[in-house]
């Protein structure tokens, strides 16, 4: 399993508010276990990546769903933060904060174009 499908795990567990342990009972394993997969420190069957994504509530597709573009991200836990400042916000405000993301953005492409 790649070390993304775990931090993709764990981003989408602590933005319900889930410990560990409360994800682990809900999957049927010890939370000794669900740390090592969020760490990426063993392999996963297919059986429990299913148990998984259904106590999140969301298709197996969407644990593995922009894995490799998380893969590129240095630093993982900025990315969590900012999901989690955001996960208790509107859905209003969170689609205000993509567009401020994409403007500022679009500004430093032109800035390094130059």
């Amino acid at each position: 399993m790649s070390d993304t499908v775990g931090k993709r795990i764990q981003i989408l567990r602590k933005k319900r508010n889930w410990t560990q342990l409360d994800l682990a009972e809900e999957v049927g394993i010890s939370s000794t276990y669900m740390g090592e997969i969020e760490r990426s420190e063993t392999n996963v069957s297919y059986e429990i990546l299913a148990k998984i994504a259904k106590a999140l509530d969301i298709p197996l597709s969407d644990l593995v769903l922009y894995s490799d573009k998380l893969s590129l991200i240095e630093n993982k836990d900025t990315l969590v933060e900012i999901i989690e400042l955001l996960s208790s916000r509107s859905l209003d405000i969170q689609h205000d904060v993509l567009s401020i993301i994409e403007i500022y953005l679009s500004g430093n492409d032109r800035e390094s174009s130059k």
